[in-house]
């Protein structure tokens, strides 16, 4: 790649600088990038397809560009693509801003003339503007757009154009409030035709408006207001033509409202946004397939052990090797409309911005006046914080009787589409080196409709983790979780399941020397299903993991696991898959080792080794190694 640029000043008083250019690239048949270099629309703006054939290429680009201090600013340029005498194409592209008192023109606009071996094409894309202040302190701007694109692609052979084709145009007014303000907004309004090929020549098949509403408020720094909404009215001028491009009159919106807002010196923070629109959802199912293994994230279980796959026994793997599909969306031409709603919801509150010790000493050798000491209470407020995070996302099926942007419920019998999130944890004297409490609360719904029928999962979960300093080497660390999870499916009653458990971990971290650590872990486990065959289960986890590292160049570590497992149960059941999550009944081991050193600043060396017996199966080995490279 070479490029050369050269800056001339004309004029008297030089104000006027001119910069012709020169580049070229040529990009040879075998060349593979690492990571893309090009534009994103590269392939778009040359009228490529996405999956070419390599063959060698050169790009040659000359052009100048204008300037005038800030009244204006010109560039024009002449681009060619050669793809070794199967394409060639010459791309035209003007881009100005002039200003003349108070009005201000504009252009980003671009020719593109291109032949390859099946298809001549033209791709005209202009977008000119026009604006003007008015008023002379705090000035509103008025303005107005004219957007378009005709892309236009010819057979060679029958001289009659394809239905590949596309264009629309756009005119788009607007208002503008004075942009320093702590208030201000913008509104505008666009009116779109797009067209498509009938009988060799471009004609319309629907005309949208579309009104946006869009503004901030910013009273000061700790606080701000953003709002921004789009509603279209979609029209059919074409019906034929419309029904082979699969579109459809409607109305439809799209709005989001972001509020975010910091108080008493950082005591209350708290991040919002809502958001509300209108779409589609396509109707999908899934089917699995076969990968190498570790390459895939689901395991088959043949549960009836008939030797057919059924979708029913596909499960998310819980080891790497046994990781053999992939789950593969298939989608129809078959669309839900949808109404969408979301919201986002970050609440953070800290007890030591708003109670302030008074009992400072930045002098090690001077008494504090007991006066001055803070009370129990008062030391035992400043140790609480509290983080707060809920996130839901809802799809429901477009019902104008019942629909409701502000009902986040989950048991909607009209919901396409739900994710949802929250986690409330309480902390108490967090950060300190000698101990602290975490006390919270976990929650996650989902819910996706299929062609075949709904699925559902939900996770309820308590959680408390205390950590105990006993000396700068040694920590102490309880965890207890107690919750329920449940998953529903319309049509395969087997994945049905409500599953009741509680957990308690405690685990002592030995730190020896900086890197070298070591961690000695027991996990108690009770787990009960509550649906149909009723299965139960119970494990004890013993567990040594260490930790060695050399600088940033190596580190090693280890790990053993031994679980003992009791069951009560059918183990070749879905629920019990669930419940054992990959380990066997009886006594289960588990080790591992991971080796990583770092060949260069940005090049690692990974060798991992893991292996396993569960219950009364053979041992299982598996070893990777691989070359990492980071950019």
């Amino acid at each position: 790649y070479i490029k050369i640029n050269h800056q001339i000043s004309l004029g008297k008083e030089k104000q006027l600088h001119l910069t012709p250019f020169l580049a070229m690239e040529y990009t040879q048949e075998n060349f593979q990038a690492l990571n893309p270099y090009r534009a994103v629309e590269f392939t778009r703006d040359w009228n490529l397809a996405q999956n070419l054939q390599k063959t060698d290429e050169r790009i040659l680009k000359t052009g100048f560009l204008l300037k005038q201090n800030k009244n204006i600013d010109l560039s024009y340029a002449l681009s060619s693509l050669n793809r070794k005498n199967n394409y060639d194409a010459q791309l035209h592209s003007l881009d100005y801003r002039l200003k003349l008192k108070k009005l201000e023109f504009t252009s980003q606009s671009s020719l593109l003339l291109a032949e390859d071996l099946e298809e001549q094409s033209t791709f005209l894309r202009p977008i000119l503007g026009v604006s003007r202040k008015i008023g002379s302190d705090k000035p509103w701007e008025l303005g107005y757009v004219y957007e378009a694109e005709q892309n236009e692609r010819t057979d060679i052979v029958t001289n009659q154009i394809t239905e590949t084709s596309a264009a629309f145009r756009v005119h788009k007014y607007f208002v503008k409030s004075p942009e320093l303000d702590k208030l201000k907004g913008q509104l505008s309004f666009e009116d779109r035709v797009d067209k498509a090929i009938e009988g060799n020549t471009f004609s319309s098949f629907s005309k949208a408006s579309d009104l946006i509403v869009a503004g901030s408020w910013n009273p000061h720094k700790s606080s701000a207001l953003n709002l921004d909404f789009t509603f279209r009215d979609l029209q059919i001028t074409n019906p034929t033509l419309a029904t082979a491009k699969n579109v459809q009159a409607r109305k439809s919106y799209l709005g989001q409202i972001d509020y975010r807002f910091d108080i008493f010196n950082g005591f209350l923070k708290s991040t919002s946004s809502f958001n509300i629109g209108s779409g589609q959802q396509a109707k999908v199912e899934y089917d699995y397939q076969e990968v190498l293994p570790g390459e895939g994230s689901y395991d088959w279980i043949d549960v009836n052990e008939d030797g057919v796959q059924q979708l029913a026994e596909f499960r998310l793997s819980e080891f790497q090797d046994t990781s053999r599909y992939i789950q593969v969306p298939l989608y129809n031409n078959e669309f839900i409309q949808t109404n969408n709603s979301g919201i986002n919801q970050s609440l953070r509150l800290d007890a030591k911005k708003l109670f302030k010790s008074t009992a400072k000493n930045n002098d090690p050798n001077k008494k504090i006046d007991p006066k001055k000491k803070d009370s129990f209470w008062k030391k035992s407020i400043q140790r609480l914080s509290l983080l707060s995070t809920i996130r839901i996302n809802k799809k429901v099926e477009v019902d104008e009787n019942s629909y409701s942007p502000f009902d986040f419920g989950f048991s909607d019998t009209t919901i396409v589409n739900y994710n949802s999130f929250s986690n409330h944890t309480l902390f108490i004297n967090r950060g300190n080196p000698k101990w602290d409490v975490q006390i919270g609360l976990r929650d996650t719904k989902s819910k996706f409709v299929q062609i075949s029928g709904f699925e559902s999962r939900a996770l309820e979960e308590y959680f408390t983790r205390y950590r105990m300093g006993i000396d700068a080497k040694l920590d102490f660390i309880l965890n207890l979780k107690s919750g329920t999870k449940s998953g529903d499916s319309e049509i395969l009653d087997a994945r049905d399941f409500e599953i009741d458990y509680y957990s308690i971990k405690p685990e002592i971290n030995y730190r020896p020397l900086g890197n070298l650590r070591f961690v000695v872990k027991y996990d108690f486990q009770n787990k009960s299903q509550n649906l149909q065959s009723m299965e139960t289960m119970k494990s004890n986890d013993f567990s040594l993991e260490t930790t060695w590292r050399k600088t940033r160049k190596i580190s090693w570590t280890t790990g053993l696991s031994f679980i003992k497992v009791d069951f009560d149960g059918e183990t070749q059941s879905f629920t019990a898959f669930e419940l054992l999550e990959g380990l066997k009944p009886g006594n289960n081991y588990l080790w591992n080792t991971a080796f990583t050193k770092r060949l260069a600043d940005n090049v690692d060396f990974i060798l991992n080794y893991e292996g396993r017996k569960t219950g009364d199966n053979m041992p299982i080995h598996t070893a990777r190694a691989q070359v990492k490279a980071t950019f």
